[in-house]
């Protein structure tokens, strides 16, 4: 295959071999240290990850002027108020920056006819001509290249809603990141199981188990387990493992990887409106707003004009 084809392969290797997740934090700080509220929190899951580390100090009025055209963006019907729909919208749109700027790298690579959609053949060429099906596509999960495309056939069906046979830009999205959209919840799962189900018994074993989350060609020689192994393994015992029959059934995997009933940008929401909601009404004016500028933004706001003006479907 052509050295850049190969280039997007180890690309989608890293994007989408990387291991199951769960839930997607909404920032990588704790919320609460020691039983205190930490702002960093919110202010990573209002303005996204990426751009919340980029903070620096800005004059008060800079950081009210960039907040204000960010109300105005999360106000999409224009009431003058900030609801909870409206704010979990915005923070889930925030929070899936990191799908669409891998659909926006890998878009042109898989349209190669330009006609604004992927269909199968397509994603098919990005392996260029693979001599041997049987190699091993990835190593860590001891994947061939035949088991791997037929995965991804499988994976393109089930994000093809209107099932024409073609990829939509936001369908691709799915595509890439299953873990990232509710409504593709079975699909995630179905490939979670896919990978850590050696011998497609219907469970996960806790040596399964560990050996996906700690791959064998990653050990050390001394094979001495590391503290998140052990952690890992009580958490499988205590709380994964529901009937403690010592095994993973798709229910109890689901439930860890993607529980159904937690959404976290709607507990965001809530949570920044129970903070900010001065007069109670269950909305957030404008006026609420920017009277939190620390709740929201901290003390110092990002460079969020560029933010916004690189990426439009925000």
């Amino acid at each position: 295959m052509s050295s850049g084809k190969l280039l997007l392969v180890l690309m989608m290797t890293a994007t989408a071999m990387a291991g199951p997740s769960g839930v997607k934090d909404l920032s990588d700080q704790d919320h609460y240290k020691e039983g205190v509220h930490n702002s960093e929190y919110d202010h990573e899951a209002f303005l996204g990850k990426a751009e919340a580390k980029k903070f620096h100090d800005l004059p008060p009025e800079e950081a009210r002027r960039r907040l204000g055209i960010i109300v105005d963006k999360i106000d999409t019907n224009k009431d003058g108020k900030v609801s909870t729909d409206e704010l979990s919208a915005w923070i889930s749109k925030v929070s899936k920056r990191y799908v669409w700027d891998d659909v926006n790298r890998m878009w042109d690579f898989h349209d190669t006819d330009h006609d604004g959609f992927v269909n199968l053949d397509e994603h098919k060429e990005v392996y260029g001509v693979v001599s041997d099906p049987e190699a091993i596509y990835d190593t860590n999960r001891q994947i061939t290249y035949k088991q791997k495309i037929e995965r991804d056939v499988r994976k393109f069906k089930g994000t093809d809603k209107n099932n024409d046979g073609r990829l939509s830009k936001e369908e691709f999205a799915g595509f890439l990141h299953p873990e990232a959209f509710l409504e593709l919840r079975d699909v995630y799962i179905n490939e979670i199981m896919e990978d850590m189900d050696k011998n497609k018994d219907g469970f996960v074993t806790m040596e399964e188990y560990v050996n996906d989350r700690w791959p064998v060609n990653n050990r050390p020689s001394s094979g001495e387990e590391p503290d998140w192994i052990k952690g890992d393994k009580e958490q499988f015992k205590s709380h994964r493992d529901k009937n403690h029959d010592g095994r993973l059934s798709r229910e109890e995997l689901a439930n860890w990887m993607s529980p159904i009933d937690y959404d976290p940008a709607v507990a965001e929401a809530r949570h920044l409106l129970s903070h900010a909601d001065a007069d109670k009404d269950g909305d957030l004016s404008r006026v609420e707003i920017m009277g939190n500028l620390d709740l929201f933004v901290g003390s110092q706001a990002t460079e969020w004009g560029n933010f916004m003006t690189r990426h439009d479907e925000f």
